[in-house]
């Protein structure tokens, strides 16, 4: 089955659109950045704002968070 000349300019246009790729390096970024995160700072970022009842929640769901979690803060 051909293509007809206005899909195949609307997918070379695609390809060329930079903010595309503008996107596609952030979110490399940001996958990568996730990626290379300790376990800790996952912790610490994602209790944030929580109360303590959703942290004990979280940490009942999460167990191998729980050595993480330290009350006196």
């Amino acid at each position: 089955m051909q293509f007809s000349k206005t899909e195949r300019q609307n997918e070379e246009k695609s390809w060329d659109n930079p903010w595309d790729e503008q996107v596609s390096q952030e979110i490399l970024k940001r996958v990568s950045d996730f990626m290379r995160e300790d376990d800790e700072s996952f912790f610490r970022r994602t209790i944030q704002g929580l109360t303590l009842a959703e942290i004990e929640e979280f940490l009942i769901e999460c167990p191998e968070f729980q050595k993480f979690w330290d009350k006196q803060n």
